[in-house]
């Protein structure tokens, strides 16, 4: 066969193909020591009306202090995810006084040592008690309400001092935070399998929220905390959600491990 030479080309080899992507969805985790805490001044949660929806990724270490994983100044009537001091089960409050609240329990007792999705929602927009209310640890629902009184009611959030890892008592976590979705003013039921698959999937892995974590609900949380993949510890208080990013007490360091592993 004849080899025609065109003049002016030049052959050049093929350039190489970019890496491939890491297989699947991958995030980091930081180090909360019992001293380290993020806080947001005056979080930007829009207008309170009742409704809360959270997933949160956490490993814990130790929960001997009895940990607050987030709380919200509510001047006196403080909302707040937390361990609680006596039972060691999982404990959400919110209210506007001690004849408006919202008191749910989990009925089994925290994981230490393994990573775990927290599942939290609420509303209580409406008056009939007890009021709708869900604590899900990965597919189990451990939802346990002891007290949900008086009439509809909304706990404010906007323009609070948010705290995550620790409370003004100084019952600081101890382990680690991975990707924290906090869905103030949003609200998501549990109990629908399809709910929890866009946040967590079959094999018990955290996927891919989106940029601002609105690929859930079409709409951007108020919090929403991540170390992407190639991040550094640094990112976890950029808030990616609509509230307004976090300054932090003490160092973020990188987790030894990810809830991605």
């Amino acid at each position: 066969m004849a080899v025609i030479f065109v003049p002016g080309y030049v052959a050049h080899a093929a350039s190489p193909p970019p890496p491939p992507p890491p297989p699947g969805y991958t995030c980091g985790g930081v180090v909360l020591d019992g001293a380290t805490l993020l806080t947001n001044a005056a979080l930007n949660s829009g207008a309170d009306n009742g409704l809360y929806a959270s997933v949160i990724w956490a490993y814990f270490t130790d929960i001997s202090a009895f940990p607050t994983i987030w709380q919200a100044d509510a001047a006196g009537f403080e909302p707040a995810l937390s361990i609680n001091t006596t039972t060691n089960k999982y404990n959400l409050l919110f209210g506007t006084d001690a004849l408006n609240q919202l008191d749910a329990r989990s009925t089994s007792d925290p994981a230490v040592g393994s990573w775990v999705p927290i599942f939290v929602s609420s509303d209580t927009t409406g008056a009939s008690n007890p009021k709708p209310c869900q604590i899900f640890i990965g597919d189990t629902d451990v939802t346990n309400v002891t007290s949900s009184t008086g009439g509809a009611f909304s706990t404010a959030f906007n323009g609070l001092d948010f705290v995550i890892g620790g409370d003004t008592f100084g019952d600081n976590l101890i382990g680690y935070l991975a990707d924290t979705w906090i869905g103030v003013g949003q609200y998501l039921d549990w109990s629908v399998v399809g709910n929890r698959r866009k946040f967590m999937d079959a094999g018990g892995k955290p996927v891919d929220l989106g940029s601002d974590g609105s690929s859930p609900t079409g709409t951007a949380p108020a919090i929403f905390l991540s170390i992407p993949h190639g991040g550094t510890p640094a990112n976890f208080a950029t808030n990616l959600g609509t509230g307004g990013n976090f300054s932090v007490t003490g160092a973020l360091t990188l987790a030894p491990s990810s809830p991605s592993d």
